[in-house]
């Protein structure tokens, strides 16, 4: 069995067991991470040895992290089969092929769902499920009111309900381009006011941010800005253009879309923050990795201990993360 199938497929066996230990109201991205760092430690590597197999060496159909993270969660909450296809075109030989079957398939069903009025609880079972005669529903799980989140919550909920009012007006023909922007504008200030929490943090700094935290730099330690992966006014257009009445609980949605989405960002330096604007407007603007590449920022992927020690001026944790980098690009 080759060594990228078999590492990926791991990656997607820990984010399965994430996903079925209560931990599906996470963002996909951040089910992601914490298995490849799983992954990694029980392999003895870098996160980024692992990260590397499912980006670089899945081109040219999963080009960077976010490809990876849309049939992740495609695959979970709605049984797609892409992510297989494409690890079937990457396979080398039958024993790959059997392997990606029995995570894909086989693995799926061993989570079974059972349902209660106010929760839904996942268990798992021994034996596979047989093969439904319908397709499952979609798993939408519940807002849980806990501290961190339980602001956060009260907040989606009266948004959610504002959203569904204005998002008829919104879409009126008849509307002229400055009353939409207007529109855009409040919802976008209010998705702005929404809990800023540190688990919103992409897990990402740029080259340029780590060389002038270097000791050796000149000048006082840089400041680090929050640059939102999505901006407020792509945000409020892409909701106000959602069909509400299809979506069974809109205040759920809200939560779910701004925790893996909406409210993540990067942390950047002021200038960079600065140089994204002209990317990020509504007509230019078609996913975060693409705003950045046009703005030729490059990001690295970093721990939120390293970060500490970035802050910090830590020459060796700074240099760490340059090599560590720099080995992966010449892999």
């Amino acid at each position: 069995m080759s060594s990228r199938i078999e590492e990926i497929l791991e990656v997607i066996r820990e984010v399965q067991s994430l996903y079925a230990k209560g931990h599906h109201y996470r963002p996909i991205s951040e089910l992601r991470r914490m298995a490849v760092e799983t992954v990694a430690r029980r392999r003895h590597v870098t996160s980024n040895t692992i990260a590397d197999k499912f980006i670089r060496q899945l081109r040219p159909q999963v080009l960077c992290t976010a490809d990876f993270d849309r049939l992740l969660e495609r695959y979970l909450q709605k049984s797609s089969d892409a992510l297989r296809n494409i690890l079937f075109t990457h396979a080398i030989g039958q024993d790959d092929e059997i392997k990606i079957t029995e995570v894909l398939n086989v693995n799926r069903g061993e989570f079974s769902t059972s349902y209660c009025q106010d929760e839904m609880t996942i268990h798992t079972t021994s034996k596979p499920m047989q093969s439904p005669a319908r397709p499952l529903p979609r798993l939408r799980p519940r807002i849980h009111a806990g501290k961190s989140n339980s602001r956060l919550k009260e907040q989606c909920e009266v948004l959610a309900k504002a959203i569904q009012l204005l998002s008829p007006l919104y879409c009126e023909s008849s509307l002229l381009a400055s009353q939409r922007q207007l529109i855009e504008t409040t919802i976008g200030a209010a998705i702005w006011y929404l809990p800023q929490g540190n688990d919103l943090w992409a897990g990402k700094i740029p080259e340029e941010a780590l060389l002038a935290h270097h000791p050796s730099a000149s000048g006082k330690s840089p400041t680090l800005t929050k640059d939102h992966q999505y901006p407020r006014k792509v945000t409020a257009a892409r909701l106000l253009s959602l069909d509400w009445n299809a979506i069974p609980d809109p205040a759920a949605e809200l939560f779910i879309r701004y925790k893996k989405e909406y409210g993540t960002y990067n942390l950047v330096l002021k200038h960079e923050n600065r140089k994204l604007m002209k990317y990020q407007r509504n007509e230019a603007f078609e996913d975060p990795a693409q705003a950045y590449a046009k703005a030729g920022i490059k990001l690295f992927e970093i721990s939120h201990d390293e970060l500490t020690k970035v802050k910090r001026r830590d020459a060796t944790t700074i240099e760490r993360i340059l090599a560590r980098v720099g080995n992966n690009n010449k892999n």
